[in-house]
């Protein structure tokens, strides 16, 4: 996938918040690929996954040119697939990313304009949306967390049993030179864990966390002087600006016990998607290791333990990495 590109920033005290900038290296370790495979057990080859999400035992893998979820065990059989393509009230037409909640699946279909929540291989209910972006989102106790941008906040929440037109944005969007740029340079996909909201920008070397009651941003964690990031910030710097165009530095962002995980791009002539940052959350947001994945690039990824089970886009394949230390 190509990085879309963006002007030069400067970043400044977030909402006179605790920074966690660090001038200091990491340790960087390797990894190794201990399965691969490249098609489902129908022989039709992996295209085009964007999200994967690990729950109860389960991969999760959302092929937006399949239009369906996969359901695989941690030796990839496949187990069942949830959605199928079309223009049906339990069809999809443009999927983006999900979130699994106990029992339920639900898929942000652009082509439906929300949610199409799934128990099973069954459609139960879609949730019409105002507005959303194909970033990570969740849903906690009946409400939703979708990632949005607005000069008034970056997230919204709704709640399931309300009309769409009553929601609430949270947030404040890092100020940029312009408000078109603002808005195109906020988003962010949101992860939760505990009592707490991480948000991950993709385009902003942030990171954040929220009180999930009140929705204060209690804490930024700054990642500018993270080899990765500084680099990335470098080349950016060094090349013409443009209005409406920005580099993605965070590809995907994945929670994994007590770290917040973010796969990151190596912009430049020799791009490349395979550098892991991990976050410890606790006692406060602080990056504690990089981890080089050992293809070219990838697209999405979840995490169980000590394994990263990943999408390689170059290749077509899903593969299951094992973290060395």
């Amino acid at each position: 996938m190509k990085p879309h590109r963006f002007l030069p920033f400067a970043l400044c005290a977030l909402f006179g918040l605790f920074s966690c900038r660090q001038e200091i290296s990491v340790p960087q370790y390797d990894t190794q690929t201990e399965l691969s495979i490249d098609r489902y057990p129908d022989s039709s080859f992996f295209s085009d996954i964007r999200c994967m999400q690990y729950a109860d035992g389960k991969i999760y893998a959302l092929d937006a040119k399949r239009r369906d979820v996969a359901v695989l065990d941690p030796d990839f059989r496949n187990l069942a697939t949830i959605g199928t393509g079309g223009s049906g009230p339990a069809e999809l037409l443009s999927p983006a990313v999900f979130y699994v909640n106990e029992d339920t699946v639900g898929i942000l279909d652009f082509g439906a304009g929300g949610i199409k929540n799934f128990v099973g291989s069954r459609c139960v209910e879609k949730k019409e949306l105002p507005t959303a972006l194909d970033k990570r989102f969740f849903c906690r106790e009946g409400v939703y967390y979708i990632p949005s941008v607005r000069e008034k906040g970056v997230f919204y929440t709704l709640n399931r049993n309300v009309a769409p037109e009553q929601h609430t944005y949270h947030g404040q969007p890092v100020s940029q030179q312009t408000v078109r740029r603002t808005l195109i340079r906020n988003q962010r996909h949101l992860l939760m864990q505990g009592e707490h909201l991480y948000a991950v920008p993709d385009a902003l070397p942030i990171v954040e966390k929220y009180d999930l009651t009140t929705k204060a941003l209690l804490e930024s964690c700054d990642l500018s002087d993270i080899p990765v990031f500084r680099e990335n910030l470098r080349f950016i710097a060094a090349q013409e600006e443009e209005e409406k165009s920005y580099y993605v530095l965070v590809q995907d962002a994945c929670l994994g016990e007590d770290w917040l995980y973010l796969l990151c791009n190596s912009l430049g002539k020799n791009y490349r998607c395979n550098t892991l940052v991990e976050v410890t959350l606790q006692p406060r947001l602080r990056v504690s290791a990089v981890y080089l994945l050992p293809g070219e690039s990838y697209a999405a990824f979840c995490i169980a333990g000590n394994e990263i089970f990943a999408f390689n886009s170059r290749q077509g394949t899903l593969e299951r990495i094992r973290k060395k230390s």
